[in-house]
């Protein structure tokens, strides 16, 4: 699955709306965009950047999948390779929130329990 994300991910649009996020350093932004010309090495490098990032990172590069109009590649990953095959488990999901809400909190401060239903129900809203 790694191949077939990193050949038809656009690269260049992720990281600027990763980085727009804070979400991807600028060190890490410019060494995506230095290989704007080698889009399978630019993509492979923004992946290789989630992969070694927290799981919240993980949900911000989701959200930029979907908000770049890469749904297809979004699928991809939740879906995996094969029609009906499930990449990401329940209890991966239920971890991406509780890191997301974690971040929520660290970012804006105390929130409220509303506040916390509301962030879950919109991180819930990417899967």
């Amino acid at each position: 699955m790694y191949k077939e994300v990193s050949e038809k991910l656009e690269p260049q649009s992720v990281a600027r709306h990763m980085f727009q996020c804070n979400s991807l350093t600028l060190k890490e932004l410019q060494s995506i965009q230095s290989k704007r010309c080698e889009s399978v090495k630019a993509a492979e490098r923004l992946l290789d950047v989630v992969m070694d990032q927290s799981s919240t990172v993980f949900g911000f590069f989701m959200n930029a999948l979907k908000d770049s109009g890469q749904k297809n590649v979004y699928d991809i990953i939740v879906t995996g390779s094969y029609k009906g095959k499930t990449f990401i488990t329940p209890a991966a999901i239920l971890d991406l929130v509780l890191d997301f809400v974690v971040a929520e909190k660290r970012h804006h401060g105390t929130l409220t329990e509303r506040t916390d239903e509301k962030a879950i129900s919109s991180f819930l809203q990417l899967f």
